[in-house]
C-alpha cells in the first residue's frame, strides 16, 4: 500500500499561507486604524476559506484501488 509522502508537508504549508494571511490582514487593519470586530470575523473567515481550499486530500493507493 502506498501514501501521498508529501501531506504532513503540504498540510503545514496549508496551514502556514492562511496563518500568514491572517496576520497581514489584522497588521495592515491595525496600520490603517480601522480594525473592528465584524473586520476581525471577516479576515478569519477568509483565512479560513483560504485553509479550506488548500486542505491537502489523503490519498493512498494499493494494486487495484485507489482511495481519497
Amino acid at each position: 500500500m502506498a501514501h501521498g509522502r508529501r501531506w504532513a508537508e503540504d498540510l503545514r504549508s496549508a496551514i502556514r499561507c492562511p496563518t500568514a494571511l491572517l496576520g497581514l490582514l489584522l497588521l495592515t487593519d491595525g496600520g490603517a486604524g480601522t480594525p473592528t470586530p465584524a473586520r476581525g470575523a471577516l479576515w478569519a473567515a477568509l483565512a479560513g476559506l483560504l485553509f479550506t481550499v488548500l486542505y491537502p486530500a489523503r490519498t493512498a493507493a494499493g494494486r487495484g484501488w485507489l482511495v481519497l
